[in-house]
């Protein structure tokens, strides 16, 4: 597996300067973003997101509800508060600890009395139900010769318990190593360089449209993921195969 925190934040600056000064030099009459090609014998590397992807259903919906089964209390006018709050896109980026963000979120929006830990814990649970079927489909891409990839927004305790459960995935990309989150266009390089892939190499999937919309801006093919089957269906006509 890639070990991914030897790209240094330093780099990263690099990168962010290198977009900037491309967008500067680049003239008002821009072409349109690239539409998928067809480019099917092209594709080497399948780059799948993690939660509501390679995991079954909606974690957050599901923790919700068994929190406040345990609590009789509806904990979802605090959670939405903290989930739009800079002190989430800090903890993703890795700048704070799960601990720090609930301290700092239980202080600007109240509920002293919320169980983070507990809530942590049904997090971890409910995302350990990895989805058999997208494994299975994921070996078989492995079968083929085909490189897998994972990019996924993610929080360092929420995310490492599962780590040694994604073995058929390198490099794993994640949002609080690299400190930038998707749909910066930054983190879409990165995983490219990290696959040695070119953009029209890689089929990106995602369940967030926003997500898929950056990678395609940069020629990378995506999938939209809202069931099993739709995705494998859309990356069965992208690679021009059946995947049985």
């Amino acid at each position: 597996m890639v070990d991914i925190n030897k790209q240094t934040h330093k780099q990263i600056s690099k990168q962010i300067q290198k977009r900037d000064r491309k967008k500067v030099a680049s003239s008002p009459l821009k072409e349109p973003a690239r539409k998928q090609t067809q480019s099917k014998k092209q594709i080497k590397c399948i780059t799948f997101d993690f939660g509501g992807v390679i995991t079954e259903g909606d974690i957050i919906e599901e923790v919700l509800g068994k929190y406040s089964m345990l609590y009789f209390k509806d904990v979802r006018e605090f959670w939405e508060k903290a989930h739009a709050s800079e002190h989430w896109h800090n903890y993703f980026k890795g700048k704070i600890t799960e601990a720090e963000f609930w301290a700092r979120s239980k202080q600007e929006f109240g509920n002293p009395d919320f169980d983070e830990i507990y809530f942590g814990d049904l997090v971890r649970d409910v995302s350990s139900r990895i989805n058999p079927k997208m494994m299975s489909l994921v070996s078989r891409l492995k079968s083929m010769r085909y490189k897998i990839a994972m990019l996924t927004n993610n929080g360092r305790e929420w995310f490492e318990p599962f780590k040694p459960l994604l073995k058929e995935f390198d490099p794993i990309i994640t949002s609080y190593e690299l400190r930038v989150k998707k749909p910066d266009e930054i983190i879409y390089q990165i995983m490219l360089e990290e696959a040695d892939v070119k953009a029209e190499e890689c089929v990106f999937i995602d369940d967030f449209a926003c997500n898929t919309e950056a990678a395609q801006k940069l020629g990378i093919h995506t999938i939209t993921f809202k069931t099993f089957e739709q995705a494998k269906t859309e990356l069965e006509g992208l690679l021009d195969k059946k995947l049985e």
